[in-house]
């Protein structure tokens, strides 16, 4: 959802009636927002490491085949891969 202040740009055009002109101010409901986030990330960080390394695997792995083309997984694999596969991975969950 956009910010109805800044339009989700982060930044919005106030008057400064004591220097006669228009001042660029960052959102507050924005950087609200950001830290919010970055709290919930930091909550579910440290929740999702208690989790055992094989049932993340698994989790990912599940992702992979189902988001990715059999083929193009297939030859990530046979080639081991690591990086092109955590690519995959990190520019799909966004």
């Amino acid at each position: 959802m956009e910010c109805e202040i800044c339009n989700g740009k982060g930044w919005f055009k106030q008057a400064n009636y004591h220097h006669e002109v228009m001042e660029w101010v960052e959102c507050l409901d924005c950087l609200a927002e950001q830290k919010q986030t970055k709290d919930m990330v930091a909550e579910a960080a440290k929740i999702i490491s208690q989790t055992s390394h094989e049932r993340l695997s698994k989790l990912l792995a599940t992702f992979c085949t189902e988001r990715m083309e059999p083929t193009r997984l297939a030859l990530m694999l046979d080639n081991k891969d690591y990086v092109s596969l955590m690519s995959f991975i990190e520019v799909n969950l966004k």
